[in-house]
């Protein structure tokens, strides 16, 4: 796996730093590995345990990946929980990292294209 070097996280905290100003409603954004390490996040509630969000995303992402290999013998490029309340959205950015994005209820559509243009400016900073 790519390790993510300073000026690359300087970028992508950057991204992060837009997307929130963008999704009114969010409640956090992180980057992290598919096995559910932290790279960076974006919280905007203090309460919010980074490590234990990022662990228990990276199980889900497990999960899922499993599944979809199962059944559609692919993998996902993203990941959406739909609520009544909000939603959550995993994008993946490489192979390896994905960002997740989690926001009171919105217009979904709107949602999935900004934070796909954020993983595309996130991808272009690692490659």
């Amino acid at each position: 796996m790519r390790t993510v070097a300073e000026e690359d996280l300087a970028g992508i905290e950057a991204v992060l730093e837009e997307l929130s100003g963008e999704i009114e409603g969010m409640l956090a954004a992180l980057v992290l590995t598919r096995a559910g390490l932290p790279i960076c996040s974006k919280l905007v509630k203090d309460d919010v345990d980074e490590a234990y969000l990022s662990a228990s995303l990276g199980a889900l992402l497990s999960v899922t990946l499993e599944l979809s290999d199962k059944v559609f013998l692919h993998q996902p490029s993203r990941v959406i929980v739909d609520t009544r309340l909000g939603s959550m959205i995993l994008q993946a950015i490489s192979e390896d990292i994905l960002i997740v994005v989690i926001f009171k209820k919105q217009h979904l559509g709107g949602m999935l294209l900004l934070i796909e243009y954020a993983a595309d400016r996130m991808a272009q900073l690692l490659s």
